[in-house]
């Protein structure tokens, strides 16, 4: 198996003739039957209440409702939504290569249908997964859909590029049984000094990817073993060569470890004081779950702490996109080595995947990276 990427619907919907054409039904089409009876029981005012939009178009949705049939006049899921995401994905243009790939590694996580393949046959609705609609036991959507959607991608995929909205998200936030049993296996029979590979390799995420430690030079890996740290719910701190094994355990994880509720307390100040025991500085690449273990203890094991933030103006706003972000920490690190940057100064002249430093933005405790929308792929 390899991986899917999950992206959210769009609010807005059409019938579209194609291309591409309609080639399966949704996989969770009972449900969404189930759903849309839940939803025809509401009076008028109630549906608006949910849908929490206009007089036209709660009118629009609610009639849609009414007269729905999902196995009637359906449309490819890709080119029923018009959201700018879709717009820019541009499926009625590509070739049958770039279809197929889509069909194989593209899922929309839907409040209605649930999960979607991009060439499932679906109709115009109007239910966001964060609509609290009851249905039977279940309070709202999240309840309604449990572990389901999870397992779903579970049986196609053994890992998930996370390109939705954190509403939607959210329907797959608990682990799958499946990954669920194969770490408790892992943890079952782990040995960690066993069968190790190097951290930096170890970790196959989007920042580890665009640091490509696999084609680096000699010295641009030396660089990284003296400069480069990894911070781990699991390990601590890492070495980029430290041998590990694979596990999960984030650092959010609620796991109680004697006295401490949870990893936040049980690394306490250790991995800032690890840290301070190297140098006097840190560039915080890390996101805000993991720097959370380290920059408040920073000052007191005296630490200077430079954050770098990565964005894009759209619209003439500054804005953060998760997974841009990750490929751009990565491209950062590796600019660093092949660059042997040894200075805090020279990590201002970054400039790769469009990025310039915008100097209004950056102070001495944070360097501002933007792209416009023109240089933004």
């Amino acid at each position: 198996m390899g991986f899917v990427c999950i992206v959210s619907p769009a609010k807005k919907m059409n019938v579209v003739e194609g291309p591409p054409s309609v080639a399966t039904l949704p996989q969770f089409i009972a449900r969404a039957e189930e759903l849309k009876r839940v939803v025809q029981s509401l009076t008028y005012e109630e549906a608006k209440a949910l849908w929490k939009c206009s007089d036209r178009l709660a009118q629009l949705n609610y009639e849609r409702f009414a007269c729905m049939d999902l196995r009637g006049e359906v449309s490819a899921a890709v080119v029923a939504y018009e959201g700018i995401q879709y717009q820019h994905m541009a499926p009625q243009v590509m070739s049958e290569e770039e279809l197929a790939w889509m069909a194989e590694h593209l899922r929309i996580i839907s409040g209605f249908y649930g999960v979607l393949r991009p060439l499932d046959g679906v109709v115009p609705y109007r239910l966001e997964m964060q609509a609290r609609l009851a249905v039977g036991s279940a309070h709202n959507l999240y309840e309604y859909w449990g572990d389901a959607l999870a397992r779903a991608l579970a049986r196609e995929a053994d890992a998930v590029v996370n390109l939705a909205s954190v509403e939607y998200a959210k329907a797959l936030w608990k682990c799958s049984d499946r990954l669920a049993q194969l770490n408790y296996e892992r943890f079952a029979c782990m040995d960690l000094r066993g069968e190790v590979s190097a951290a930096v390799v170890a970790y196959e995420g989007i920042q580890y990817q665009h640091m490509a430690p696999q084609v680096m030079s000699e010295e641009e890996l030396a660089w990284m073993a003296e400069h480069l740290r990894i911070i781990s719910g699991f390990y601590g701190v890492l070495r980029p060569l430290d041998g590990v094994v694979p596990y999960r355990l984030e650092m959010q994880a609620r796991l109680a470890v004697g006295s401490a509720h949870n990893l936040y307390e049980y690394w306490g100040d250790a991995l800032a004081r690890a840290l301070a025991r190297e140098a006097d500085a840190v560039v915080n690449l890390a996101s805000v779950e993991y720097a959370k273990v380290v920059l408040p203890w920073a000052e007191a094991a005296g630490l200077r702490v430079l954050t770098c933030v990565f964005g894009e103006m759209r619209g003439g706003r500054f804005v953060q996109r998760a997974t841009e972000a990750k490929a751009a920490r990565g491209t950062f690190v590796r600019w660093c080595a092949e660059g042997n940057v040894r200075e805090l100064d020279e990590l201002q002249g970054f400039g790769e995947r469009g990025y310039l430093l915008d100097q209004a933005r950056s102070d001495s405790k944070r360097l501002v990276f933007v792209r416009t929308e023109s240089q933004a792929v």
